[in-house]
């Protein structure tokens, strides 16, 4: 800088100048770095150099000119620099402070882009940034997130969950809540949790409310727990749909519980959703209300003496396993 004012025809190189500001960096002397960098933009010069920008913005957080140092993450995220994981981590725990729900969303899923979402989102940032979201009425744009974070390594937990929970029934839009516990394979039990808020609320579930966990259970292999949701159902005044009765079935078929889907298919018939031929059995009366082909499932009987592929006995005490691709 002396040099260029006691000569106007010299002019530093840009590499002589990065090696003179990260020498700066290094022994803390940031009003004289942001000098350089102020005097070298006024020449039109850009450092390319990731760790001097990152150690100027978390300066420029710590003395609260949040302003400056957007306007510096913008320059870099434009020229194609990357800020340190200590830089994001500072900056999106400053905008959180300050209930800045717009740039901290959009810094935080930046750093999930670039891959560093996971170091970023420790600490609380994460839930910081989701309950910001919530708060300020943008369930959708947090809905998103939690959807978008599991690819990059986070999981979401309790308090994520409980934000994202308390944005829906603000709105009243349970639908929409339990159709991301299913999207998201959210543990059940924490579904029975959102469920019984509801309820405390004295609020009434749609019946797609209650499929939509029904299919969550057996998704999770626990449909064990799907008496809870009926007898929740019944205490409810809501009654069992077409719909319910296929989510039951086609989950008890994927589960091999052939006992329970005869129980659910002759329920069927006391209501007369279902006739059955007098040639055709329940089992036979439930593949044919799926849609499945007759010709491609076979009831087979299992000659191993200790039933390895035995799912269900017949009255005679013959292990009968089903042959066919339950997955389609």
């Amino acid at each position: 800088m002396w040099a260029s004012k006691e000569n106007k025809n010299f002019k530093h190189l840009p590499k002589a100048s990065r090696i003179i500001a990260s020498m700066l960096v290094r022994a803390e002397l940031f009003k004289e770095v942001e000098c350089l960098v102020s005097w070298l933009d006024d020449q039109g010069i850009f450092l390319d150099n990731h760790e001097i920008y990152s150690n100027l913005i978390e300066v420029f957080v710590s003395d609260h000119r949040l302003e400056k140092a957007i306007a510096y993450y913008d320059r870099m995220r434009m020229r194609g620099l990357s800020p340190s994981i200590s830089c994001y981590r500072v900056l999106v725990e400053f905008l959180i402070q300050i209930n800045e729900t717009r740039l901290a969303f959009q810094i935080f899923a930046d750093a999930l882009d670039i891959g560093l979402g996971r170091s970023v989102s420790e600490g609380g940032i994460y839930e910081g940034v989701i309950r910001l979201l919530c708060s300020d009425a943008k369930v959708q744009d947090a809905r998103d997130l939690v959807k978008k974070a599991p690819a990059f390594g986070i999981e979401p937990n309790y308090f994520v969950l409980n934000s994202v929970a308390s944005g829906y029934c603000d709105k009243r839009d349970y639908d929409d809540l339990l159709s991301l516990f299913v999207e998201i394979s959210c543990m059940p039990d924490d579904a029975f949790f959102y469920l019984s808020e509801i309820l405390a609320r004295n609020l009434k579930p749609h019946i797609y409310s209650y499929d939509a966990i029904l299919s969550g259970l057996f998704k999770e292999g626990m449909w064990k727990h799907y008496k809870d949701i009926l007898q929740e159902m019944e205490d409810q005044g809501v009654e069992p749909q077409l719909l319910t009765f296929r989510v039951l079935l086609a989950g008890f078929c994927k589960a091999r519980q052939f006992d329970e889907v005869n129980n659910v298919v002759s329920k069927m018939v006391d209501r007369g959703l279902i006739q059955l031929s007098p040639s055709e059995d329940l089992l036979s009366g439930a593949f044919r209300f799926l849609g499945l082909d007759s010709s491609a499932v076979k009831i087979r009987r299992d000659n191993d003496i200790r039933f390895h592929k035995a799912n269900f006995f017949d009255y005679l005490g013959n292990g009968l396993y089903l042959d066919t691709d339950v997955e389609e």
